[in-house]
């Protein structure tokens, strides 16, 4: 009985791992990439808003409607662009934060409409120590249609004196315009960051 030849092919498989750097490079840039899609959601978002601030200012100011609120002031109803009412404190509330603290009244109005509303303004600290819960306020809302802040209470008023909040047309400006420049410097930076690990893997 002979023997017949046997070949074998022994085939070794060798594992390499990933170069560490390069992975690192890929998860910045993914992340980046994140950044990026919200940076510019955000930018596109922030400069919408600034635009309709500053449309909505043109008629704030041209409106007889839109007089700062008192506690003398009669409630108005119709189309006009501004609506002044009065609404009761639900609660008064601070936050801190970069920016320093920040002062917001909660209100009811007669309706039912519940609002929480920033102030603004240099004023802002003695007014909010000043009101109390449950308190009686005249407040004024931007009501004509189509801007960011229809509906949004625009200042308050007791029997001492009043105060803007940060949907007033001249505050809204300021704030979202810091806000669009803030977005579009985390989209550059993301989109460098981007350009820079794309580079390297």
């Amino acid at each position: 009985m002979g023997t017949a030849p046997v070949k074998v092919n022994v085939v070794t498989r060798v594992r390499v791992s990933a170069d560490p750097r390069e992975k690192r490079a890929r998860g910045r840039r993914w992340y980046a990439i994140v950044l990026l899609t919200l940076g510019l959601a955000e930018t596109a978002y922030e400069a919408w808003t600034y635009r309709s601030y500053v449309a909505a200012a043109r008629i704030y100011h041209a409106s007889e409607s839109c007089r700062m609120p008192t506690m003398d002031s009669v409630p108005t109803m119709g189309d006009g662009v501004c609506r002044r009412e009065f609404g009761v404190v639900v609660a008064a509330k601070t936050s801190s934060g970069k920016g320093g603290t920040s002062y917001r009244l909660l209100t009811v109005s007669p309706d039912g409409t519940r609002d929480d509303a920033p102030l603004f303004g240099p004023n802002s600290r003695t007014f909010f120590r000043r009101v109390k819960p449950t308190e009686r306020l005249a407040l004024q809302r931007f009501v004509a249609p189509g801007y960011s802040l229809t509906g949004k209470i625009t200042a308050f008023a007791d029997s001492t004196g009043s105060v803007l909040t940060r949907y007033h047309p001249d505050a809204g400006q300021r704030y979202h315009m810091i806000l669009a420049i803030a977005a579009l410097a985390m989209t550059v930076v993301a989109a460098a960051v981007c350009l820079t690990t794309t580079k390297s893997t």
